[in-house]
């Protein structure tokens, strides 16, 4: 899932779903920063525990 469609959009709110039910959740971000010539791209994960 995107939270920013794409650079020249400005992101001004954003609503998280949430998660189905209490527990330990591993999440991931994402970052991609891209032109003509090259992309990079980097993955953040995390443990999170949701009570």
């Amino acid at each position: 899932m995107s939270v920013k469609i794409s650079a020249t959009t400005k992101l001004t709110t954003y609503k998280f779903a949430g998660y189905p039910a209490a527990g330990t959740y591993t999440i991931a971000f994402e970052a991609i920063n891209a032109n003509k010539w090259d992309t990079k791209n980097i993955v953040k994960e995390l443990t999170i525990t949701v009570k």
